[in-house]
């Protein structure tokens, strides 16, 4: 391996157990998971490594057991976690778990392949020539190879148009339609198999509930990111697994973009939850609710969506400025409509009842017109019994806006639709 000795099928078993370790703490075990008993090992919950689906039958001969089906197998193990690693270097400088010592260093490390480690200056460059060891070295065309670790894609870009880098893998997203057009003979584009997501903190609302989550992924645009933002030829995945990661595999149709089946349920939930914090009795009325309600009202009309108001309180006003005795006070029924006849003697007590009537009013009109609006059809009379259902819950558990929002689209109606 570089120093002249043999490499052996057992110097992989140990580089296996080495990358496993948990005490080495390395980033990339996972990718070793495929064998068995790989992650239970690395995770702790196994000691002896016996139990681990790798042996070396022979110097030779390798023998891996997998957790099950894994066709990508021959693929991953061109990745450098299945390289080797050389025990005798490692353990002439420390122990095999023991993290930066002094094994990679140049003059010390060793390896297997067509160049060894020449020089490393830390942050200014790596060199490295001819392995004289290598089992085809005389197939080797290059003396010589000069790494330079450079931050900035820009800055690598003008050096390697500037004949300062033979080759780059940078390429800064503004060029990469001009050297696909304009210089394809310069220009590669291979397939990586790596999925890049976003991972959000489902544990706080909005995004703890389930309906919120599946909204946020029908509603991005993957190849319209890729077309007009990352143009660097990347391809819209719909699982975890990327298109392309073997063969005979087919991407599960899981994530799409339907703007279409969201854009109702965003847009009544954005608008309305801008209304009064808690909707019920002792909720909902006042001016801060009218104007939110009319300012839900002017955004949702353009989308055939009618949040109207009722004001029985200012039809008192006007229709019975001031009240004397029973017979002169007006009747409420529970749809919040005026009947004659009941026996309010003052308008304070009007006010309290006109109050709750008006809240369970815009309540059972709030679901009626959220159900419409999102289903797609007028609520029929069958519904009444469902919308009454959702009022009650709103009476006896004063429930927020956002959480009437879901308990409507969880209802017997939404789920029918």
């Amino acid at each position: 391996m570089g120093s002249g000795s043999r490499l052996t099928a057992r110097d992989f078993v140990y580089s296996f157990q080495r990358i496993l370790s948990p005490l080495l703490l390395s980033e990339y075990a996972k990718m070793l998971y495929p064998m068995k008993n790989a992650r239970v090992f690395n995770e702790g919950k196994i000691t002896d490594f016996h139990e681990v689906g790798v042996q070396a039958l022979d110097d030779h001969t390798l023998h891996i057991i997998l957790n099950g089906p894994a066709p990508y197998f021959p693929s991953i193990l061109k990745h450098y976690s299945w390289h080797p690693v050389p025990r005798h270097v490692i353990e002439r400088f420390g122990k095999m778990t023991d993290r930066d010592t002094r094994w990679t260093r140049a003059g010390n490390m060793v390896g297997n392949g067509s160049y060894q480690l020449k020089e490393w200056r830390y942050s200014h460059s790596i060199t490295v020539e001819r392995n004289p060891n290598y089992w085809d070295a005389a197939t080797v065309k290059l003396n010589g190879l000069v790494f330079i670790p450079i931050v900035s894609d820009t800055t690598e870009d003008r050096a390697f148009r500037d004949g300062q880098l033979h080759v780059t893998e940078m390429v800064p997203l503004a060029q990469g339609p001009m050297y696909r057009e304009q210089q394809s003979g310069v220009y590669r584009e291979n397939a990586l198999l790596s999925t890049y997501f976003y991972r959000m903190n489902v544990t706080k609302p909005p995004l703890d509930q389930k309906l919120v989550r599946q909204a946020l992924a029908l509603a991005v645009d993957r190849a319209g990111l890729i077309r007009n933002v990352l143009r660097a030829g990347q391809k819209p995945t719909t699982g975890f697994t990327s298109p392309g990661a073997g063969e005979g595999y087919v991407a599960p149709d899981i994530l799409r973009f339907d703007p279409e089946k969201v854009r109702r349920l965003l847009t009544a939930r954005k608008l309305l939850l801008r209304g009064a914090g808690r909707v019920g009795p002792g909720h909902g009325a006042g001016r801060g609710s009218d104007a939110a309600c009319a300012e839900c009202h002017r955004k949702i009309a353009p989308l055939g969506f009618s949040l109207e108001t009722f004001d029985p309180i200012g039809h008192w006003r006007s229709t019975y400025p001031k009240p004397k005795k029973a017979k002169d006070g007006p009747k409420i029924d529970t749809t919040g409509e005026f009947t004659s006849g009941e026996t309010y003697t003052d308008f304070a007590s009007f006010k309290k009842v006109v109050h709750d009537t008006r809240a369970d009013h815009f309540t059972r009109h709030l679901i009626r017109q959220f159900l419409t609006y999102t289903t797609g059809r007028t609520m029929e009379l069958h519904d009444d019994l469902l919308i009454e259902q959702l009022h009650d819950k709103v009476k006896k558990q004063g429930l927020g806006l956002k959480t009437l929002m879901i308990e409507c689209l969880m209802s017997e109606v939404f789920r029918s639709r």
